[in-house]
């Protein structure tokens, strides 16, 4: 009921989601860019033109050609003065807001059209337009070259396009998903529910029905983790909840304090989860690396 889900969850609301985690998540994601003190927050809508941060920070790069589009709107003269002056004002409004909500490159590409339009209008009205173009054009390029050889070694492009097999190529790229999914067909019955836990929402090859809580992925987990008097209360607790395995990324699983809301609650509910393991009624069928799947023990 929430067309922003999940923000604005404190105006709006919204089905499996509560105000606690509306917070942390708001806080998540001011976070995107904002770097270590109030100047560097201050100066985002500057910075971020002149980094070609992939991995964090803004997470992507705009380069400086919008700017020099920003700097032509105070040349562009004659019947275009208003729209440019519009074009500019829209994509400075833009800019303020994006630096007061997510500060990442992609949140900004609304402005990024606007401001490479009075870019191009202003090359085009120098008199050696073409020239200028060339060059700006050379300019984009060279800038973009971090980056795209960045993607191009991640996916691993190269690889692909000298015939790596399908299989092979999905398996490098989605390591952590793609191999346990395709397999987990051959040990899951077809119509029995899988709860994935930190499985990060990599759900494209799962062919059989799933839970997955979004951002804090082990959040109603946890919460009926907590909801037992003991440990041989988790299995019938999950049978009557309807799922008959587990699929967890064992790296992020109730570690470093992850669902400690209160102090201790996560070495608490980690104790609680593996005295269940211990007693049998989760079962380790297979793992893939940290990806454990575990069968619920009782009657389904």
């Amino acid at each position: 009921g929430n067309p922003f889900f999940p923000m604005a969850y404190g105006l709006l609301g919204g089905e499996g989601w509560d105000d606690l985690r509306a917070a942390l998540y708001w806080e998540t994601l001011r976070g995107y860019g904002a770097g270590d003190d109030i100047v560097d927050a201050l100066t985002a809508p500057l910075r971020v033109f002149f980094t070609r941060d992939m991995g964090k920070g803004f997470e992507g790069s705009v380069g400086p050609l919008p700017l020099l589009g920003a700097l032509a709107a105070f040349k562009i003269a004659g019947d275009r003065r208003t729209e440019a002056r519009l074009a500019l004002g829209f994509a400075g409004l833009y800019g303020l807001f994006w630096a007061c909500t997510v500060v990442q490159a992609r949140f900004l590409l609304v402005a990024v059209g606007p401001l490479l339009a009075l870019l191009a209008v202003g090359v085009g009205a120098l008199p050696q337009g073409r020239a200028a173009a060339v060059a700006l054009l050379v300019g984009a390029l060279a800038w973009g070259a971090g980056p795209i050889a960045h993607l191009w070694g991640r996916q691993p492009t190269a690889s692909w396009l000298a015939g790596q097999p399908r299989d092979a190529a999905l398996t490098q790229v989605l390591k952590e998903s793609y191999t346990p999914l395709r397999e987990l067909e051959e040990l899951v019955p077809e119509g029995q529910r899988v709860w994935l836990v930190w499985m990060r929402g990599y759900t494209y090859y799962l062919r059989r029905p799933y839970r997955l809580d979004s951002v804090y992925e082990e959040w109603r987990l946890a919460a009926l983790l907590e909801g037992c008097d003991d440990a041989a209360q988790v299995a019938p607790k999950l049978r009557a909840e309807g799922f008959s395995f587990l699929l967890i990324n064992e790296q992020f699983f109730l570690k470093n304090g992850s669902a400690d809301t209160r102090p201790g609650r996560t070495t608490a509910l980690r104790a609680r989860f593996e005295a269940a393991v211990a007693r049998g009624d989760l079962r380790k069928v297979r793992a893939w690396g940290k990806i454990t799947l575990y069968e619920v023990g009782g009657a389904p």
